[in-house]
């Protein structure tokens, strides 16, 4: 047995044993503790990279009813396409989409959607709808880019080109 002079008046004699279970016991309920603290153990993972071939006139095509996990409200897929920058294409849970980019504006990480927002990872770092920074660690907004539904076809056109480029103004196709 040990003594441990340096705790109070008195020393606390401990075996290496027993400093070992209190350890692991204080371990545990660290840990499982930390499942009833909302947001402790958030997870997103990125979303599913779909390829899709060049753009035509500017602009990435694609059909929804093909990607299933683009079907639910709330979901997101992130578009891949040769010359074009990684984008995330959102279906909101009121229905429409945005396509943001791809991408976290902290450290490059792929980003994923969760409980209503852009999600990365990574960090953490969320943003809106808008690619507007709801929670740091993210410097700046997201670029976005023009989605628009080709209601004969029922195909989404995604512009290759963002509209909004954080701290570069606008940029028109």
């Amino acid at each position: 047995m040990r003594t441990f002079p340096w705790r109070g008046s008195g020393s606390v004699a401990t075996s290496r044993r027993g400093f070992l279970l209190r350890t692991l016991a204080v371990s545990g309920a660290a840990v499982g503790g930390g499942a009833f603290v909302p947001g402790c153990l958030r997870w997103v993972d990125p979303a599913r990279v779909v390829d899709l071939p060049a753009p035509v006139n500017g602009k990435l095509s694609i059909d929804p009813s093909r990607y299933p996990d683009l079907a639910p409200l709330g979901s997101a897929i992130a578009l891949q396409s040769p010359g074009v920058e990684l984008i995330l294409l959102v279906h909101w849970n009121d229905g429409s989409y945005a396509a943001l980019a791809g991408i976290c504006t902290h450290q490059g990480c792929p980003l994923g959607f969760n409980d209503h927002a852009v999600e990365c990872p990574c960090h953490g770092a969320r943003y809106d709808a808008s690619g507007t920074v709801l929670n740091p660690p993210a410097p700046q907004a997201l670029r976005t880019y023009q989605v628009t539904l080709d209601t004969t076809s029922g195909e989404l056109r995604v512009a290759r080109w963002p509209v909004s480029r954080p701290g570069w103004g606008s940029r028109s196709s």
